[in-house]
């Protein structure tokens, strides 16, 4: 079996859980692992790996190092999400964390499952401006774009701070003032902050308290966030839409698509639903709805340069024009 037919079969697995990892060859286990680890994929593979289920020995040993350090990362992101919490909430700054295990707790059972990143935090400007201070006081570093930070906040919707080298068990916090920032994304507010803020309700994770957005908000953003944002380039943004709609089967369909239209993200909404049915079938109302939505002649020609399977074989290099082409799409 070729390469790239083992690696199909074996995502294709990840989104059932299932551990289809029996057909990866010693051969071929440097190549399968460093596309799990491009796609973020790697610790939900190395996860749900099924000792009944046999394997060459070097990819179990991979699995299992993988398995150890996401751990390890774990424990220090809750330890560092405890410890700038509480330093905001002393310092009266009013914030909302998303995504990460805010959002993935109810995708995986458990947050180790998946890549762990940023912790991200949705907040006013001017509380951005607060918290950012605060944390170049603990040593983060501000990741500036546009040659200062005051410019940063003046032109873009979200500020980086970077973990001190020194400190190397921390985590980059990204403070964002805009959901869908212009213009490092695209010159569209598809979703704004105050979609976030309505009708939210109470979360946890770790005995961590946090408000939370309704689920027909939350997945809208997984659309966006996947289609104008990475346009593809990472299943692991498929995967969570696609277990987002096995986990919450009594979403609100016709809310989705009202709020998509209103704010005229309908085709981010296809093109998002024909990614995730190429690898997960959706349910039959779904697809109805995704049959709603009518991309223009010049949407549908272009967009077919970035199609669903071969992504999973593109590099960062071999993607970009196919990305960037996309991207006009949903412009």
């Amino acid at each position: 079996m070729k390469k790239e037919h083992v690696l199909f079969n074996c995502i294709k697995g990840l989104i059932s859980f299932e551990d289809r990892f029996d057909t990866v060859t010693p051969e071929i286990t440097d190549w399968i692992c460093e596309r799990l680890a491009w796609h973020k994929l790697l610790p939900l593979a190395a996860s749900i790996s099924d000792p009944k289920t046999r394997k060459c020995e070097k990819l179990d040993s991979i699995f299992q190092n993988v398995i150890i350090n996401n751990a390890i990362r774990e424990k220090n992101y809750e330890r560092q999400t405890r410890h700038v919490f509480h330093i905001f909430e002393d310092a009266s700054i009013n914030f909302m964390p998303y995504k990460g295990p805010f959002w993935g707790q109810q995708l995986y059972p458990e947050y180790s499952w998946r890549h762990i990143g940023d912790i991200d935090l949705l907040l006013g400007i001017e509380d951005a401006r607060k918290a950012s201070s605060i944390l170049q006081e603990m040593g983060f570093i501000p990741d500036i774009m546009e040659g200062s930070e005051d410019q940063d906040f003046a032109a873009r919707g979200a500020l980086t701070l970077l973990s001190n080298p020194s400190r190397k068990a921390e985590f980059p916090v990204q403070l964002h003032w805009e959901l869908m920032p212009s213009p490092r994304f695209l010159k569209k507010r598809y979703l704004l902050s105050q979609h976030f803020f309505q009708d939210t309700s109470s979360a946890e994770w770790k005995n961590i308290p946090f408000q939370i957005p309704r689920p027909e908000v939350q997945f809208l953003y997984y659309i966006l966030h996947a289609t104008c944002q990475h346009q593809f380039m990472r299943f692991v943004h498929i995967m969570g839409m696609a277990h987002f709609i096995k986990k919450i089967p009594d979403l609100n369909w016709d809310l989705i698509y009202e709020l998509a239209e209103k704010q005229r993200a309908l085709i981010p909404l296809y093109y998002g639903l024909k990614f995730i049915h190429a690898f997960s079938p959706l349910p039959e109302n779904v697809v109805t709805l995704k049959n709603r939505i009518a991309p223009r002649f010049y949407n549908r020609m272009a967009a077919t340069i970035l199609q669903p399977v071969p992504t999973l074989f593109f590099t960062h290099k071999q993607g970009k024009v196919r990305r960037n082409l996309f991207r006009v799409v949903l412009s």
